[in-house]
């Protein structure tokens, strides 16, 4: 979980990106190949959407983007 619905969509974008870069540090040194296949992101009780991962890696929230 990375926040509610009630949240702006920047800190919705803040804490996903946190989530992301956290993973990827503690990324196994031995894991080889494609760490991220795919990233869906969905309310409990609603439909998931898929996140583009490559756009994801892409932002730079200290730009503002």
């Amino acid at each position: 979980m990375f926040g509610k619905a009630s949240f702006a969509p920047e800190d919705l974008l803040a804490n996903l990106k946190a989530l992301q870069e956290t993973i990827d540090k503690q990324r196994p040194s031995g894991a080889k190949g494609r760490y991220w296949r795919s990233i869906f992101v969905s309310a409990t009780m609603g439909p998931s959407i898929q996140v583009d991962i490559s756009a994801l890696r892409d932002i730079n929230l200290a730009e503002g983007n």
